[in-house]
């Protein structure tokens, strides 16, 4: 399964034709933990962008296919695009506060490739 946040409607479709499990995660889900979402599988009514940065969390995907999924998302989707999978941890968040850490996380790695 794959969520993604921050995509416009547009980019939702895209991957959706390419990976039918997927669901968009709206500014309405913002206060969910990942878990429930995961287990809804409950796409939202009114879609909302959620953030301006596109992130996508997959979820119960073999290790084998990973590199396969984001390479073909970014053959679709010409923007900077977070990649994660979900972990026992990050199942148990918010997707606010999990969406902050991956933000983070990605501004650590992006200052230490420049210099």
């Amino acid at each position: 399964m794959l969520l993604l946040i921050g995509f416009p409607e547009d980019e939702v479709e895209r991957v959706r034709e390419m990976y039918a499990d997927t669901i968009p995660v709206s500014a309405e889900m913002e206060d969910k933990v990942l878990e429930n979402i995961i287990r809804e599988r409950k796409h939202p009514e009114n879609y909302q962008v959620l953030g301006s940065q596109r992130i996508v969390i997959m979820h119960d995907i073999p290790k084998e296919e990973l590199s396969k999924i984001i390479n073909n998302i970014r053959k679709k989707i010409n923007a900077h695009i977070i990649f994660a999978t979900s972990t026992p941890t990050s199942l148990k968040w918010k997707i606010g506060n999990l969406m902050e850490e991956l933000l983070e996380e990605d501004r650590y790695f992006r200052e230490k490739r420049a210099k």
